[in-house]
């Protein structure tokens, strides 16, 4: 049997993570990145349609993002546990806000050089793997809020504000 209590535990330990779920994943690969690569990663980003919200976002540093992972896992210890149960549902995904933001982000159409708090939590779990755990982390990344997304609909009005002035001084 699985010890889902200790396994959430040791995702505090860098090594512990690393060897059993950034081998397989790519959480702090991917989302604990510098401005450049934040920019690069939302200029592959499909393009925002009408006002949808697209986000690239990243973690503070691979410590806070281990502490936040650590606290949504544990705060769900239940879900993980009955999700172990079932058979046929090899991924289970949660999601969780902070009081404190959990990374930043930012958004298409929007200033890239304001990078926008966000305070929600995805987790996406894959049950067991080759060494015997319960399960391995695949992807955990910051994502915005529905507060947030205040936030983020107010700079996309901005930067339309910006944008038109701009084209009316142009052809001045």
């Amino acid at each position: 049997m699985y010890n889902i209590e200790k396994e959430i535990q040791e995702i505090l330990d860098p090594l512990i993570f690393n060897a059993s779920h950034e081998l397989k994943g790519h959480c702090l690969f991917e989302h604990v990145i510098s401005d450049r690569d934040l920019l690069l990663k939302l200029k592959w980003m499909r393009k925002a349609q009408g006002n949808e919200i697209v986000l690239a976002s990243r973690f503070f540093s691979a410590e806070q993002a281990r502490k936040a992972i650590y606290m949504l896992l544990n705060k769900n210890k239940m879900a993980i546990e009955q999700w172990r149960k079932t058979l046929d549902v090899p991924y289970l995904e949660i999601q969780g806000n902070f009081r404190e933001a959990v990374g930043e982000g930012i958004a298409k159409n929007t200033d890239f050089s304001n990078k926008i708090p966000l305070h929600r939590l995805r987790v996406v779990l894959v049950k067991g793997d080759s060494i015997g755990r319960a399960f391995y982390i695949k992807t955990a990344y910051p994502t915005n809020s529905i507060t947030d997304n205040d936030v983020i609909y107010e700079a996309m009005d901005d930067w339309k504000k910006k944008e038109t002035k701009l084209k009316r001084s142009r052809k001045s």
